[in-house]
């Protein structure tokens, strides 16, 4: 996969974190896990109790049907079986590139990842 270099992001590279005043950011601002639980209307606690029995696992190997169902309701006319979900950003950036048209590794016109790209190139596993 050719990956040539985002300008932007090269310049937050060396810039970002000294910044006075930082107006390039390219994100949504992140949430502290208090405002995600403020904006959900979950119960620390209650989640924290439930969370602490999982077992710490990839889970449903075609996504959890329940996170399928909730997406769905956000939609007329989806149902979970048309939502594709991925157990992380890694896999869901592979399926992007080989969706939009990126050369598959080893392939002609195929380069060497830089390392912040080398997850795209890593499977589950």
């Amino acid at each position: 996969m050719i990956v040539e270099q985002f300008g932007v992001e090269d310049w937050m590279d060396r810039y970002e974190e000294g910044a006075r005043y930082n107006i390039t950011d390219t994100c949504a601002k992140p949430l502290t896990l208090n405002e995600l639980f403020a904006l959900s209307g979950e119960d620390k606690q209650d989640f924290m109790e439930t969370f602490f029995q999982r077992e710490q696992t990839y889970g449903p190997i075609w996504g959890d049907r329940g996170l399928k169902e909730e997406i769905s309701h956000l939609y007329e006319h989806i149902s979970p079986d048309e939502i594709l979900t991925e157990h992380g950003h890694c896999l869901c950036a592979q399926l992007s590139a080989v969706l939009f048209g990126a050369p598959v590794p080893g392939s002609p016109g195929d380069s060497a990842p830089s390392e912040k790209r080398k997850g795209l190139h890593a499977g589950p596993g």
